[in-house]
């Protein structure tokens, strides 16, 4: 609950268990507002079935699983492809199935120009950076064209998870709102 109230737009997991508990929360909250966030699983993609029987909206699959985004539909989750280069993307736009994209910081500038105009683009940053790095990262994958950003690990299970959520979350949006303006 508290992490809709820092405007979180997604939870991500890799863990099974926490992301049933996830998905419990995020089902009580229908109807509420801040209204609930989809779930996705980025763990072993062998755990597609189990991703969506405990809650999970959305998966992430390599570039190289392009065999398994069928199944993920039939299963009802989204796909989001994990690529680290154009030539990784390619066969995934050629096929029509690249509506969004996930990709480290480090590749994000240069990969998002090769990547469709309406798709999103997501990138990954590490949390807890040095002098906040992170959100100067934020600023200029915004202005190179990615949608949104992974703060990855910013949750860890410590009692700074929610004072650090809330503070990257609020001047990430901030960084979101301004571009739009």
């Amino acid at each position: 609950m508290q992490l809709r109230k820092f405007k979180t737009a997604a939870i991500w997991t890799a863990d099974l268990d926490a992301l049933a508990g996830f998905a419990k929360e995020q089902k009580a909250a229908k109807g509420n507002f801040p209204g609930p966030c989809p779930i996705i699983y980025n763990g072993n993609s062998e755990h597609l079935a189990a991703a969506a029987e405990r809650g999970a909206n959305a998966v992430v699959l390599g570039a190289g699983e392009m065999s398994k985004a069928e199944a993920a539909g039939k299963l009802g989750l989204e796909v989001i492809w994990s690529v680290s280069s154009a030539e990784e993307a390619r066969p995934i736009v050629d096929a029509g199935a690249g509506e969004a994209f996930l990709m480290d910081e480090l590749v994000a500038r240069d990969l998002v120009v090769a990547l469709p105009k309406e798709a999103l683009k997501i990138a990954v940053v590490g949390a807890m950076q040095p002098d906040n790095a992170e959100i100067a990262s934020g600023r200029a994958l915004a202005v190179a064209g990615c949608k949104a950003v992974l703060v990855q690990k910013a949750c860890v299970g410590d009692s700074e998870d929610l004072h650090y959520t809330g503070v990257s979350q609020a001047a990430l949006s901030l960084i979101h709102a301004c571009r739009h303006t």
